[in-house]
């Protein structure tokens, strides 16, 4: 795999879809023992400055990068390093970006795991009995496939397209319940219409009507 990345001419990198800085390239790649037609290997590299990497001392995305590397840029001697990522995929109808783009988008498990522990309370199960802990269980994923739908289309996140530049991509359940899930408001029915209405002084009226309105305006 190296060894392919190697041969990449640097002009066939071209720039990510939303993600600032990443370039993406793809080459080709047989795995051994593999006896169909070679997968498109996609390579995606981000550029670190000595700042960035100041930051995020530790994590798993650095870990790509030699050590040695990371003080070249520490130190100053370099502006920045590449941090390298890589997709395997059998995808030969579509460009290397669109498939970086997607499986990208696609890859948020991790993410799905920890927030069911975090925010939809899977941290245990609360009972010795199998079947009120499967009752506990699919409530508690209930409310997570619910809270990533909002998350969707809440223009407090990025992944809805409708959020500030700097907003983050998603936003943790935690922050949805503060946001719009738990503020105290009433149900009037007039008019054979219903209004929600939310305490005087509430903030975040704008995020809650823009992720009904998206909610409204899906098909069914």
């Amino acid at each position: 795999m190296w060894k392919a990345l190697g041969e990449i001419d640097e002009d066939a990198f071209k720039d990510a879809i939303d993600m600032e800085g990443a370039q993406v390239a793809e080459t080709t790649y047989r795995p051994q023992g593999w006896k169909h037609e070679p997968l498109r290997l996609i390579i995606r590299r981000v550029p670190f400055t000595a700042s960035e990497i100041a930051k995020l001392k530790g994590s798993r995305r650095l870990k790509t990068i030699h050590p040695e590397q990371l003080q070249l840029a520490l130190d100053g001697q370099i502006d920045s390093v590449y941090g390298y990522s890589f997709v395997l995929s059998d995808i030969h109808w579509q460009p290397a970006v669109w498939i970086e783009h997607f499986h990208r988008h696609r890859a948020q498990i991790e993410e799905r795991l920890k927030e069911s522990k975090l925010g939809q309370a899977l941290r245990h199960l609360p009972s010795g009995n199998e079947h009120a802990n499967r009752v506990w269980l699919t409530s508690a994923l209930l409310a997570l496939n619910l809270t990533a739908f909002c998350c969707d289309l809440c223009p407090a996140a990025g992944a809805s397209g409708q959020a500030p530049e700097n907003a983050p991509l998603r936003r943790a359940a935690k922050t949805l319940r503060n946001l719009m899930f738990t503020i105290p408001a009433r149900i009037v029915r007039t008019g054979r219409r219903v209004i929600l209405r939310p305490p005087a002084g509430y903030r975040h009226h704008h995020i809650l009507k823009a992720t009904l309105e998206a909610i409204y305006a899906l098909g069914p």
